[in-house]
């Protein structure tokens, strides 16, 4: 009923509107030229009075004979619409008869005046007045009838008009907005037809076109279907493919990642194990010296095996961190990390290179007991990567100094990283943690790391951000303590 509702509908009040527009137009020019006729009747007794009283009254003025001068006005008064007539002389008297009642008042003003000889006498003058009244009471009755008579008309047109639309265009309508509405591409319909008597066969219309072109375009959409369907099919398959392989790619680079940046603390953490087996290797020839003793020095020997043991135990610390940093630990469970522990392993195989170029590093009050739950192995990456960072950004400078900053909250931890190097340029910050992208020279960066640090941070409920109020750079880890099915920093 949509079509019917709205299209007839339309059409309908465009008819009336256009039929009131007409009729107004008539009404007012039938209206103009019977004003025009009433009026010019009035003009044409206005011009009798002129040539046949004028004379006779203006005599009877003359003659002063008032019975003459009451039968000319008498006269006067009868004429049509006259209803009031006044003479009056020179001296100021008048003779009046009639009435002057209504609104709607025409008057003229006639000299009377005699000729004698050569010479013209002013008598006075005659005021004749005419009401409108009943020119526009017969104005008024005809606006009347002629809009009753139009609007009967209007009517009358307008259900003719409605019975010939739903017969030859609605209905149609209608049925095509159904069958549209119920089109169903996984059982389409059969093709559409209109709903046409026998003496419409053989002469196509624009209906007859329309319903062509719906099954033509029903043809098109149900094959366009069924090749989008296959394709759709097809390309699910594909996507999980290449999501497969970008995974697997997007692993080895993190990966590849992680063993460049070990490939670049490999001099410190050979400096950081050769030390202590030079220390090993001294207090093992010192313990046979005196094992070799005739007078063995018991605590001696006993304060060189604790030191050669807390020396080994060092170095099991540094192989441990490097074990940790190096696996894969995106299929890890949640578990209790510590800290404390967490920072030690971590900052044990990179410290040693930041002594040797000179790079102070700083590390706030941790409390001991201070835990969270996570994956310790990709948390120590993404310190490990957020140091490498700041040690490429300051190398260069005078003043070097890395500080890590612990923070604990009711519910989170948030561990902050700055260093000496100057703030972030705006344009910068806005692609620090796109896949790719670096301000290192080539063959220094892959552009993953802060990428691949922010996604590992977020798998764990947390998040990675740049400070944006620092006076330097400084990069800003916020962890959960308990792990939640919602996760969110």
């Amino acid at each position: 009923m949509l079509v019917q509702g709205s299209l007839s509908k339309k059409i309908l009040v465009s008819i009336l509107m256009v039929s009131s527009i007409v009729t107004t137009l008539v009404t007012v020019v039938q209206l103009r030229f019977d004003f025009s006729q009433e009026m010019n009747a009035v003009e044409r007794n206005m011009e009798l009075i002129k040539v046949s009283y004028l004379s006779s009254i203006s005599q009877a003025l003359w003659d002063m004979d008032n019975q003459q001068i009451k039968v000319q006005l008498d006269g006067i008064l009868k004429m049509p619409n006259v209803v009031f007539v006044e003479i009056h002389d020179t001296e100021g008297k008048k003779t009046a008869i009639g009435k002057l009642t209504g609104t709607h008042i025409l008057s003229r003003i006639f000299p009377l005046e005699t000729t004698r000889g050569d010479e013209a006498t002013k008598l006075g003058a005659l005021r004749v007045s005419v009401s409108l009244e009943e020119i526009y009471a017969k104005l008024y009755k005809k606006v009347f009838v002629i809009f009753f008579t139009q609007l009967l008309k209007t009517l009358s047109v307008l259900s003719i008009c409605y019975f010939v639309l739903r017969h030859i265009l609605t209905r149609h309508l209608i049925h095509i907005a159904k069958y549209l509405e119920d089109f169903d591409f996984l059982n389409p319909p059969p093709d559409f037809v209109l709903k046409r008597g026998s003496s419409q066969s053989g002469k196509e219309d624009e209906l007859d076109i329309l319903a062509f072109n719906i099954n033509r375009m029903k043809s098109n959409l149900v094959s366009s279907y069924g090749a989008l369907k296959e394709l759709t099919s097809t390309l699910e398959a594909r996507v999980e493919e290449k999501t497969l392989v970008v995974y697997e790619q997007s692993r080895r680079l993190e990966q590849s990642s992680k063993m460049s940046a070990l490939g670049e603390m490999a001099g410190g953490v050979a400096h950081e194990i050769n030390n202590p087996l030079a220390i090993i290797k001294t207090l093992s020839s010192q313990l046979q010296e005196a094992l070799n003793d005739a007078l063995l020095d018991i605590p001696l020997v006993k304060e060189m095996a604790s030191r050669i043991e807390t020396t080994t135990d060092r170095i099991a610390k540094i192989v441990q961190g490097l074990r940790t940093f190096s696996r894969d630990g995106s299929r890890d469970s949640f578990s209790v990390v510590n800290l404390r522990q967490l920072l030690d392993e971590t900052l044990s195989f990179c410290s040693e290179r930041f002594r040797n170029h000179g790079i102070k590093l700083e590390v706030g009050e941790v409390s001991p007991s201070l835990c969270f739950e996570g994956r310790a192995t990709e948390c120590s990456q993404v310190l490990l990567n957020l140091l490498n960072n700041s040690y490429d950004a300051i190398a260069l400078l005078t003043d070097k100094w890395i500080k890590v900053t612990i923070i604990e909250e009711m519910e989170w931890i948030e561990l902050r990283v700055a260093d000496s190097g100057n703030p972030i340029p705006l344009e910068v910050q806005k692609k620090i943690f796109r896949p790719f992208f670096t301000t290192k020279d080539i063959g220094k960066g892959t552009g993953m790391g802060l990428s691949i640090s922010q996604g590992i941070v977020q798998s764990q409920g947390g998040s990675l951000r740049l400070d944006t109020n620092s006076a330097k750079t400084c990069f800003v880890v916020r962890l959960p303590k308990k792990q939640t099915d919602k996760k969110q920093a």
